[in-house]
């Protein structure tokens, strides 16, 4: 099974279906194209439904009508990725190196969701699939899914299940993993201008007028102290989960896995608390001035940057983000003309794992990694999680089956092989016939 698991995701993550971009249409809608086929041809009704942003594919199989029905969610799309980046090998032609495979999306997210699909496929030719399966597969996560909540809305008719499984992320220090939490998103873009000309001589005003660059420096350091603690007021209010006690990640763990020198952590708290319970804001991009070869001596009029919210999982985005621009108005000196902007809030949630189908869950994963599973919160956004709770109401069991190293958005995005053949007997364990 696993050698037609790679022919198929070799074909998959050839597709360059980068959402955020804007500049891969042709190779999205090939995508959803080439997904629509994949499951027509092994029995599934199966459509690319247009009208909320990238086509959606919905693709389902009824082996039995008194049989529970399982819902899989996952992505086509992809962050950017080019070998001039880093890569060792094209981000968009999958390679074999030290026994794990190498491609834009192989974990994120064809890979993952491709196991299941290629499992439900290779059990109707079996004639052994224990649910009936259905598929929604959309080309819009990496951008926030800002579409999806009307969709399911709109299809929830069709798309109703008894459960919903989703495979997106890495293990929790290499242990099979049931995800409990997932924190809100929500982007912001600020722009700032300090004069209507731009780049006056240095010479003649520089020591005299503000400086967009420096200015902008000033803001992002009022943002959060040097042990990553938050100074905006009001972005700890509403929080009120402690997690349970358990064993944390070394700080040499940490190190090693985020290629970083420190780990910063506000006294009393620990990583796992910092990461997935709490809120965080940090700047994820910028620029001001000439970045060119040379030096321009001119001060720079005008500076932007993005920044990126995550709210605990009881937070609203939405409100963390209005705190923001509270903040900008107190700490933007008033002779600075600026704009903030956003993004659609992604809320976070979280996941009931007490029901019978998670505890079922558990027990296969026990089972196939011969090991105990762990219960974790992740820091992350999964904007599906929220809808599908709201509008279905039925249990969501979030099971990643990547490496914890496998490099999500990262250059040399990976899915090690042994991960992938435990994912699949898994996948089966769990779609076989009982």
């Amino acid at each position: 099974m696993f050698e037609n698991y790679r022919q198929l995701l070799e074909k998959y993550v050839s597709f360059k279906s980068i959402s955020p971009d804007g500049e891969h249409e042709t190779d999205i809608q090939a995508t959803a194209v080439w997904l629509k086929k994949l499951f027509q041809d092994s029995g599934f009704q199966a459509d690319a439904i247009s009208g909320y942003g990238h086509p959606l594919v919905v693709a389902d199989y009824t082996v039995d009508p008194t049989k529970k029905t399982i819902l899989f969610y996952g992505h086509y799309d992809v962050q950017m990725a080019d070998k001039k980046d880093g890569w060792q090998s094209d981000p968009f032609s999958l390679t074999e190196r030290k026994n794990t495979l190498y491609a834009r999306g192989v974990a994120d997210n064809k890979g993952q969701t491709l196991i299941h699909i290629a499992t439900a496929i290779h059990l109707i030719k079996e004639k052994k699939l224990g649910f009936n399966v259905k598929f929604l597969i959309e080309g819009d996560e990496e951008t926030d899914s800002i579409h999806l909540s009307r969709f399911l809305h709109d299809y929830q008719e069709r798309l109703r299940a008894d459960a919903v499984m989703i495979s997106d992320g890495g293990f929790e220090r290499n242990k099979p993993t049931i995800e409990t939490s997932f924190r809100g998103s929500i982007d912001a873009l600020l722009e700032i201008i300090t004069s209507t000309k731009d780049a006056i001589h240095s010479g003649s005003f520089g020591g005299a007028v503000p400086a967009a660059g420096q200015v902008m420096s000033d803001f992002l350091h009022s943002l959060v102290d040097k042990k990553n603690t938050i100074l905006v007021p009001g972005f700890y209010d509403g929080i009120s989960f402690k997690p349970p006690v358990g064993d944390e990640p070394s700080l040499e763990e940490l190190k090693q896995l985020t290629g970083c020198q420190a780990i910063l952590l506000p006294d009393g708290k620990t990583y796992t608390e910092q990461t997935t319970l709490l809120p965080a804001i940090i700047a994820t991009g910028g620029q001001f001035g000439f970045i060119g070869g040379g030096h321009k001596h001119g001060i720079p009029a005008t500076a932007e940057v993005k920044i990126n919210i995550r709210s605990a999982p009881e937070q609203n985005p939405q409100h963390l983000f209005d705190l923001l621009r509270e903040h900008c108005e107190k700490q933007i000196p008033k002779y600075v003309t600026w704009t903030l902007k956003q993004t659609e809030p992604s809320m976070g949630t979280f996941v009931d794992t007490s029901n019978p189908m998670a505890q079922e869950v558990k027990t296969i994963l026990e089972e196939v990694y011969k090991t105990k599973a762990v219960e974790a919160h992740v820091g992350g956004t999964l904007p599906i999680i929220n809808d599908l709770q709201r509008i279905f109401g039925a249990p969501v069991l979030s099971v990643p089956l990547a490496n914890a190293d496998c490099g999500m958005h990262e250059v040399d995005e990976n899915f090690q092989i042994d991960f992938i053949v435990q994912a699949l007997a898994f996948s089966q364990a769990f779609l076989r016939q009982k």
